[in-house]
């Protein structure tokens, strides 16, 4: 497999929004992938890939400061000193953008929670 099939990730998550979950992806360059896998397995094929390139896969580019967030919050991985608030904090910047910039675009958006 060559490298431009499978792009180094910097940072990768896994996150629910309604019965769907999604897998989040931070490349170095600071493109963030966000792929609705379970959508693509119910819609096409229970054995499809967790990551697709297609319909399913809505992509954006991050701020330089988020993407700066995303670097730090590797490095805290790696070195083990990622914590329950750090985690908590990532939700918190994750979720304005998935309603805003992902659900949108997504084949089968998801009714957002009421205010």
């Amino acid at each position: 497999m060559s490298k431009s099939e499978y792009p180094e990730v910097l940072f990768s998550y896994s996150l629910s929004f309604g019965e769907r979950e999604f897998l989040v992806r931070i490349m170095p360059s600071g493109v963030m992938v966000w792929d609705d896998y379970q959508a693509r397995r119910a819609c096409c094929d229970p054995a499809a890939p967790m990551v697709g390139d297609d319909e399913f896969t809505v992509s954006l580019n991050l701020s330089s400061e988020l993407l700066r967030w995303f670097k730090k919050a590797a490095t805290m991985l790696t070195d083990g000193t990622w914590t329950t608030k750090d985690e908590a904090e990532l939700d918190q910047k994750l979720a304005p953008l998935f309603w805003s910039q992902i659900n949108p675009r997504l084949p089968a958006p998801i009714e957002p929670p009421l205010p």
